[in-house]
């Protein structure tokens, strides 16, 4: 009998892509809905990208278990323990999704080579002006992926908050957590699209120093919060500083990455009972991937054709793209980060070459 999971998420196709791979029969609440995600797993919801997250996430009522929630479950505490009270759910444990996103923990967890944006918070942030006294961007507390992220001009919205601005590289740490032991299991490095996320790279290459320090954060946030499973956390590298920028309690793109990569099932491992559940063996080579938005508006055509050539994320035949939006995701595998972002970036053109053509 085949083993069943509902993966639940704005953008679950990585996940659900992974446990399929690995004999999983998959229910999926996407927020995207893309065309390639039916090739992977059933619907919950019809989905669609204009949905708010409360409406997705809240397809947990009717999805079979066990439950494994991606982003921005970290957004709906709430939410998660009220699903965790009626169902089976692998996520980590409430509390340590809480605390993952308080800012007050983050400053407990800023030792030992992590440092620490400035940042503002409060719940009722006036919406007047005030200008902040470093180089700032605007963040939401609801948000995923980038979306929403500004520079500061000294005006907060709702759920907004400030966050010092830092110069360096983008990466995304991936531990797992398990019987009090924590793995780090890699980094990979972001490819942006401005503030949003346009990809990633993994490995990233990291000095000795800089995987020490990421280690020990993962160890000591695991034991103060009691995490669990697949978890990860953004930095900036600059100069050899650490910068945390957040922590995400929850399977995350540098995750699916490093699933593709290792050939790892990571709906088993997240299910087991301690932390030795996959292979830790090296794998040659990296794995990238890189979001393509659009340059032009125009309309979608060939969703199989390229499905064919390795691309995900794809829409729906005949759907209308506007500038500005994400259109598909590529990827490629390579012997180093440079000649795998070089392999990417000619996909990127070939594909802007096609779109611009179908004006």
């Amino acid at each position: 009998m085949r083993r069943s999971i509902s993966i639940i998420g704005r953008h679950a196709r990585p996940l659900c892509e992974n446990a399929h791979a690995h004999g999983w029969r998959v229910a999926a609440a996407d927020g995207f809905n893309d065309w390639d995600q039916a090739r992977f797993a059933a619907a919950l919801t019809p989905g669609g990208f204009g949905e708010t997250p409360e409406t997705f996430l809240r397809a947990w009522e009717t999805a079979p278990e066990p439950l494994l929630f991606c982003a921005p479950i970290e957004a709906a505490p709430e939410m998660l323990a009220e699903a965790a009270r009626k169902k089976t759910v692998l996520n980590a444990p409430v509390a340590a999704v809480r605390a993952a996103r308080d800012f007050s923990f983050l400053r407990e967890m800023a030792l030992d080579g992590i440092r620490l944006p400035l940042s503002s918070i409060s719940p009722n942030a006036p919406k007047t002006a005030n200008p902040p006294k470093v180089p700032s961007i605007v963040k939401s507390s609801k948000s995923a992926g980038g979306t929403g992220i500004r520079p500061d001009r000294g005006i907060l919205g709702k759920d907004e908050y400030r966050q010092e601005f830092i110069h360096g590289e983008s990466i995304g740490a991936l531990f797992f957590s398990k019987a009090g032991r924590c793995d780090f299991s890699g980094a990979s490095v972001h490819i942006n699209h401005g503030f949003l996320y346009g990809g990633g790279i993994f490995p990233a290459p990291l000095s000795s120093e800089v995987t020490r320090v990421l280690e020990n954060f993962g160890a000591r946030v695991s034991a103060a919060s009691g995490m669990t499973g697949w978890w990860g956390a953004d930095f900036i590298l600059n100069n050899e500083a650490v910068w945390l920028l957040e922590i995400n309690p929850r399977p995350t793109a540098t995750a699916a990455l490093f699933g593709k990569l290792r050939g790892v099932d990571l709906v088993a491992a997240q299910m087991s009972p301690n932390a030795a559940a996959f292979d830790r063996a090296e794998a040659a080579g990296v794995v990238g991937n890189m979001v393509v938005y659009a340059r032009n508006d125009f309309t979608f055509r060939g969703s199989a054709a390229w499905f064919e050539k390795n691309a995900r994320d794809i829409p729906h035949e005949g759907s209308h793209i506007n500038q500005g939006a994400p259109v598909l995701t590529l990827y490629a595998a390579a012997a180093t980060a440079a000649e795998c972002r070089a392999a990417l970036e000619r996909q990127a053109l070939a594909a802007h070459a096609v779109f611009a053509a179908a004006k």
